[in-house]
């Protein structure tokens, strides 16, 4: 590709101003640049990579958002400890306890068993996919190509007036 010019038929050649610069010569014509075009064609041919460093540096900033937030995203998730949760969701079954203290112990250690790991809630259909985070990149890159590629679809309508 020559890029952008400026195409003058031999016809009129004569009449072409001095401070265009000959660039490509034709059977019929000749091809001209000036400086300004030169310029333009930078500034246009430029764009597509100012458009991938743009969208680069889009990518880097939601990645670093992500990063900040693993760390929250991977502590436990709970408002209370497995003891005050066991007193208050099995508050019948330790009332009628013999042992009331070793009760609380063991209804707390099976709530934390229960509530600590996204196995057990995966198991319980609470979680979709489990991401390891060795292919967590695998999984962003999937769902910026689903919404990429989202279309909506419509059939095509039969008659105008419907």
């Amino acid at each position: 590709m020559f890029g952008y010019y400026l195409e003058v038929t031999n016809s009129f050649k004569d009449k072409v101003p001095p401070e265009w610069v000959r660039k490509q010569t034709l059977t019929n014509a000749e091809r001209y640049t000036t400086d300004e075009l030169k310029h333009l064609e930078d500034v246009i041919l430029g764009a597509e990579d100012k458009l991938y460093s743009l969208e680069y540096d889009l990518f880097s900033e939601v990645r670093e958002r992500i990063a900040s937030q693993v760390v929250r995203i991977q502590a436990s998730i709970g408002m209370m400890d497995a003891s005050l949760a066991a007193k208050i969701m099995y508050a019948d079954e330790i009332a009628a306890a013999d042992d009331v203290t070793a009760k609380i112990n063991e209804k707390a250690s099976e709530y934390a068993a229960l509530q600590s790991s996204v196995e057990q809630a995966a198991a319980r259909g609470y979680v979709d996919t489990i991401i390891n985070p060795e292919d967590t990149r695998k999984y962003i890159i999937a769902a910026f190509e689903m919404l990429f590629d989202k279309r909506e679809v419509r059939a095509d309508k039969k008659h105008g007036t419907v």
